[in-house]
């Protein structure tokens, strides 16, 4: 009998046999995706970490789930949109928005967006928005559907300095928390998802900024944390 080797084939599994390359048969893998995303460089900023996060986050195998990565817009509606369509193509089981704060110290783990959405900084096509509804028919809140509590409370066992956070703000970063938190509702989808605040960059401010390496261990924490709740 001639042997038979199974290839990984972008999440399919294929049968083939080795003598004539012939597929026997094709299925479905089990293989969980986790999606990170990020968010480019904006206002003043040159550098925004939670890209770099994703970036580098984005590959990795982490307790068996594949980590895909992305990088959105800094876009009222645009964001959403793009995570939402990232959503559909790679149907992940979890979903973890990073976002940079300027003004924090500590990691922020967030547990509610809310439908308003203005700020006093425009976004990246020079749109002000001030004090709008996200979605008109929308519930005033959505609570993230991550473990938040302990997601914080394993950040912290790692030495890792982090909070609760009750809001993601005002500004894109709660307008995507709540604009994907209403995607799987609307959807009926089984995904777990929310958003993490990051500090600036130690380089970027060293008297509050955090390093990377610490900020990618944290989100490794909450995607371990998220997929074994």
């Amino acid at each position: 009998m001639k042997s038979i080797k199974p290839i990984l084939v972008a999440g399919i599994i294929l049968l083939i046999v080795s003598s004539n390359g012939i597929i026997l048969c094709a299925a479905e893998s089990p293989e969980r995706i986790v999606l990170v995303t990020g968010f480019e460089p904006f206002a003043n900023h040159d550098i925004n970490p939670s890209q770099l996060i994703a970036e580098n986050l984005s590959g990795k195998i982490i307790d068996g789930a594949t980590v895909v990565g992305i990088v959105a817009p800094v876009i009222y509606g645009g964001s959403v949109d793009v995570i939402t369509a990232a959503i559909e193509t790679y149907d992940p089981c979890v979903v973890i928005s990073i976002g940079m704060g300027a003004g924090l110290s500590k990691i922020q783990v967030e547990k509610v967006g809310i439908n308003i959405k203005s700020a006093t900084i425009p976004d990246n096509e020079g749109n002000m928005v001030l004090f709008r509804r996200i979605a008109f028919f929308g519930p005033f809140i959505r609570l993230s559907s991550l473990p938040v509590r302990q997601i914080v409370n394993e950040m912290k066992n790692a030495n890792i300095s982090a909070k609760i956070s009750f809001h993601a703000g005002t500004f894109i970063c709660n307008e995507v928390l709540y604009g994907v938190l209403c995607h799987i509702a609307k959807n009926d989808l089984s995904i777990n998802a929310g958003f993490i605040h990051v500090p600036l960059l130690s380089s970027q401010n060293p008297e509050t900024g955090m390093e990377l390496g610490t900020m990618i261990e944290a989100t490794e924490i909450a995607i371990k944390t998220s997929l074994n709740r």
